[in-house]
């Protein structure tokens, strides 16, 4: 949609699972035409965007390397880039492009697609050394002409970054509310005193469990080690909690919320961030 609104395709072809998404992305203004098979829809691209669950896109790389043409771009949208780089070095695709655009929301399909979705986002490219220049600066000015921010590194790196900002934050959500439903298993009360913040904390485990399956697989080393520093400051507060010291305690919090500030800003709005920019920071200078 913001392809075909800021002018920056001709044409955009949609490729899905299921035939009845076409009719209704078209009708929506995301393509100008769709179908099922992939490897027709990039016979005559100028560029390709991979944009399924991570696991899926090394299978749909590899079936759709021989139809691409000389010169085309691909790029993808996963949330985890060493596999996917790795298969791309491996089959010889210079052109390809890692990307991963940190904004959307936990919900699901075009009905949620928004044109403006990418404005002020950071947007990650990751090229490897086997990358061509010239198809990162491509993607890098397609980027922003999406109104998002490109911001290129590593795959490695971007997989270190994104396990402790992103990942982990969902596995956090998602275990606090097995905790909670264990809880309330023993207690049935408890789910009274479920109200908006915990509903704010735990967003996130809406979203799609195929996708996110996925990428708990898919960065399973980079996502273990970022818990392992999460148990690292658990056992810092509990150390706090276990002293009873009120000044300490304080302090501690006192530091999360002065970063979160920084970050975020501190005037929340009644109904919250709009869909999409909930994970967009005011400032990344850190």
């Amino acid at each position: 949609m913001a392809l075909k609104q800021r002018q920056l395709a001709r044409r955009v072809i949609g490729v899905a699972r299921r035939s009845e998404t076409i009719p209704q992305a078209i009708e929506l203004g995301a393509i100008d035409e769709g179908g099922l098979d992939p490897l027709a829809a990039v016979s005559e691209a100028d560029l390709v965007i991979l944009a399924t669950p991570v696991l899926q896109m090394a299978g749909l790389l590899r079936a759709i390397a021989p139809a691409l043409p000389a010169g085309c771009i691909i790029s993808d949208a996963g949330s985890s880039k060493a596999d996917i780089t790795s298969v791309a070095d491996s089959l010889g695709l210079g052109e390809f492009v890692g990307g991963h655009p940190m904004a959307g929301s936990e919900k699901k399909g075009v009905d949620y697609a928004r044109a403006d979705l990418f404005v002020g986002a950071t947007y990650f490219l990751t090229p490897t050394v086997h990358t061509d220049g010239d198809a990162v600066s491509r993607v890098a000015q397609l980027v922003q002409g999406l109104g998002a921010l490109p911001v290129v590194l590593s795959p490695e790196r971007h997989d270190r970054i994104v396990a402790v900002t992103s990942h982990l934050p969902h596995l956090l959500a998602a275990s606090l509310m097995k905790l909670i439903l264990n809880e309330t298993t023993r207690d049935p009360l408890t789910g009274k005193g479920m109200a908006t913040g915990l509903r704010d904390v735990t967003r996130t485990t809406s979203g799609d469990v195929e996708m996110w399956r996925d990428v708990y697989v898919s960065n399973r080393g980079r996502l273990l080690e970022a818990l392992e520093s999460f148990g690292a400051v658990c056992a810092e507060v509990r150390a706090l909690l276990e002293k009873g010291e009120a000044s300490a305690i304080a302090e501690w919090l006192a530091g999360a919320k002065r970063f979160r500030e920084e970050v975020y800003g501190s005037q929340p709005s009644a109904s919250g961030p709009p869909e999409g920019q909930q994970d967009r920071p005011r400032r990344t200078s850190r």
